[in-house]
């Protein structure tokens, strides 16, 4: 992991949290040999992904675990995909809104926002939709 600086506190607890719970979910469900986490930024984004090589077959609706993860993230404009076909590989892939540490509340909305909140929804469900059709 080599990233820029630290994000801002709750953003990073929320990705601690977010792959702490993923990983425990490997150790618990995959029948995994092995695991990996990769962290990285990309623009104003903070990215996170978790694979393993276990038995795959994940879903969102199999308890109030991912999708409890899902809602975690949605609440701070984040996206979490989950890949895992039967047989695996399992591969999540969080993103979070990328905040600087140094950044205090009052500097953080004094600047206007470049797009509404409506637009940035629209272009993050155009995300998901691209990411949906590389993956068929």
């Amino acid at each position: 992991m080599d990233l820029p600086g630290r994000p801002a506190e709750a953003i990073e607890g929320i990705a601690y949290f977010t792959v702490s719970e993923l990983l425990q979910n490997v150790s618990k469900h995959s029948a995994a040999r092995s695991a990996s986490v990769e962290v990285w930024r990309s623009g104003d984004r903070l990215l996170l992904q978790v694979t393993d090589d276990g038995r795959g077959g994940a879903r969102m609706d199999g308890g109030t675990g991912m999708a409890g993860l899902a809602e975690r993230l949605g609440a701070v404009d984040g996206l979490f995909v989950l890949d895992s076909p039967v047989g695996g590989p399992t591969t999540v892939t969080a993103e979070l809104p990328w905040r600087d540490r140094e950044r205090t509340h009052a500097q953080t909305h004094e600047q206007k926002p470049e797009q509404t909140r409506e637009q940035k929804r629209e272009q993050k469900r155009e995300q998901r939709r691209e990411r949906m059709r590389v993956r068929k």
